[in-house]
């Protein structure tokens, strides 16, 4: 929907695989940015599990580091509450997606996920299926972060 679009900045979508064995792709990615490629990069956003309720209100955790990612979590809180009816949960403790090497390199960052602070129950058993996956849900974390792109983008 974006292709034809002008922006003040570019628009870049990736798909980084495996990330439960490790940030291998993001690391690789982020490895190979040099100072100018890395300016470049407003503000990243990993979506990592999205779609299932797993509080008694649907909640997005946003985490980032507590300085490179605090403007950017500030922004999609607040694109949550105009947009959505997310309840927002923030932390600053960062580890464990694809989010992570960007803010390692100092690169705002920021990961979306369902829920909060607690565990994933059953995610990643055999028994976490798409029966599980709340649609409605896992388009609201999407219009706020569309919201968020598109403000970052400038469109």
């Amino acid at each position: 929907m974006l292709k034809d679009v002008e922006t003040r900045r570019d628009l870049r979508f990736i798909l980084f695989g495996g990330q439960e064995q490790g940030p291998c792709g993001s690391r690789q990615y982020v490895q190979q940015l040099d100072g100018a490629g890395r300016a470049r990069i407003g503000s990243v956003v990993n979506m990592d599990m999205i779609g299932v309720v797993r509080t008694d209100t649907p909640t997005v955790l946003l985490e980032g580091g507590p300085t490179v990612s605090r403007n950017a979590i500030r922004a999609l809180a607040s694109a949550a509450h105009s947009c959505t009816g997310l309840k927002v949960h923030v932390s600053y403790q960062y580890d464990g997606s694809d989010h992570v090497p960007f803010i390692d390199a100092d690169v705002p960052a920021v990961l979306t996920v369902e829920s909060s602070d607690t565990g994933a129950g059953s995610a990643h058993a055999a028994c976490d299926t798409l029966n599980d996956i709340d649609y409605d849900y896992a388009l609201d974390i999407l219009r706020m972060n569309t919201a968020f792109i598109v403000q970052e983008a400038g469109i």
